[in-house]
């Protein structure tokens, strides 16, 4: 995890070189995933520089997930922000607790681990009533286009 409480920008090329030797390790052990989890708006031009930069020096492919946006689309808000602070702890508390193929999300105001061969047994309709109203923004949007 890269936080404002673990770097600074004059460290740069050396917690890149560290993150680079430990995935490099990770693969010589077989390791299929790494996850790196950094604080928006933390490295020197962004997450998509850092994604770029880490993917040149270890030769591995580095994709960027902005969780605020994968929550609902679009532009994040501040209450984006703060599930999306929420659930990245959740995941890391989830990592430190060797807890694996798990998702991390909110049920009743609190953060849950769930194994995913649950929720792929879980079939929860969207109600219709959002689907209404979205298709209700969508038209209205459509006439004050034209």
């Amino acid at each position: 995890m890269i936080s404002f409480e673990n770097f600074h920008p004059s460290k740069k090329r050396l917690t890149l070189n560290k993150l680079a030797d430990n995935i490099q390790q990770s693969i010589v052990v077989n390791q299929a995933s790494y996850l790196i989890v950094i604080a928006e708006n933390l490295w020197p031009g962004g997450s998509q520089v850092f994604a770029d930069e880490l993917s040149a020096l270890s030769g591995v492919d580095c994709t960027l997930c902005t969780l605020g946006y994968i929550q609902r689309g679009g532009s994040p808000v501040a209450k984006d922000r703060i599930l999306a602070t929420k659930m990245g702890v959740a995941a890391i508390q989830a990592i430190m607790q060797q807890q694996t193929e798990v998702m991390v999300g909110e049920q009743n105001n609190a953060m849950v681990s769930i194994p995913l061969t649950q929720t792929a047994l879980h079939q929860k309709q969207v109600s219709q009533s959002l689907v209404d109203a979205q298709q209700n923004i969508l038209t209205m949007t459509a006439q004050t286009d034209t």
